[in-house]
């Protein structure tokens, strides 16, 4: 009888609840062990590399003046403020550290609470996103329904205007909407970290305002927040999860979005 090898077995890989069983993604033993490994030196790399590069974009547009230059800036910062969100989410997942404890702090501190939100508050209603997707029991898809902003497709001209609105700074209105929904509701996140949250920006906003560089925060950090960061979320958003037909199969329910260089830089 003919046997394969223990790495060359094949793993039925599928998703749970109303998807089970119908994800048929099959993987070898190395490939899924490939998958699953977790490094934290990258993960260091990854978030030292998006804040040195804000860093670094404040320096030179503050260095070399301009407003267009600023303007650059801004998108360049959204990008990587967005870029922490995405780093987040693997924290998320619990995919940057093999320890817990230090995943979930370096989550909340380095790249959720500079953005407005909390890793551990967010894990659960993203859990159920993962495990519900597009359907009511998806808290992002429910979140969705009735409004007019997301139904698909849109005449050009209209989008447009979602994106300018956006870029405006109105559409921060939602985000602060889901930030404030995502304390208010059971989310498991116990009050402690709420205190050491609250305390956190408490403590930033008194160094840097002792250091002079409110100014500065405000320009480089708020701004790209509540703008370029909100029209990439958009974009993000519409690109992934829109105009999708429920009911249909797990692979029908997303997209893999393939980029170029100049997208990665601004998205």
């Amino acid at each position: 009888m003919n046997r394969t090898s223990t790495d060359q077995r094949q793993i039925q890989v599928r998703t749970s609840d109303s998807f089970a069983g119908e994800v048929p993604v099959k993987l070898t033993r190395d490939e899924l062990r490939q998958l699953s490994t977790i490094d934290p030196i990258r993960s260091w790399l990854h978030i030292g590399a998006e804040w040195t590069t804000i860093i670094g974009t404040i320096w030179f547009s503050q260095r070399f003046w301009n407003p267009l230059l600023y303007l650059l800036a801004v998108a360049i910062i959204g990008a990587r403020q967005h870029a922490l969100l995405i780093l987040m989410h693997d924290g998320v997942h619990y995919r940057l550290f093999r320890n817990r404890r230090l995943n979930d702090w370096v989550s909340e501190v380095l790249l959720a609470w500079p953005n407005l939100i909390s890793a551990r508050a967010y894990r659960r209603n993203h859990f159920a996103h993962h495990r519900y997707l597009n359907t009511q029991q998806d808290p992002d898809w429910a979140r969705r329904q009735g409004d007019a902003a997301w139904v698909f497709p849109k005449h050009w001209g209209e989008l447009a205007r979602m994106m300018l609105r956006d870029l405006s700074g109105l559409g921060a209105i939602a985000f602060l909407r889901l930030a404030r929904m995502l304390l208010t509701r059971d989310t498991g996140v116990n009050q402690s970290l709420n205190l050491a949250r609250y305390g956190f920006y408490v403590l930033a906003a008194a160094v840097l305002g002792w250091a002079g560089l409110a100014k500065i925060t405000i320009l480089y950090w708020f701004v790209p927040l509540f703008t370029w960061l909100i029209m990439i979320f958009r974009v993000r958003s519409i690109a992934e999860h829109s105009a999708m037909q429920p009911g249909s199969t797990a692979y029908a329910q997303t997209r893999t979005t393939y980029v170029s260089p100049l997208e990665r830089l601004f998205i």
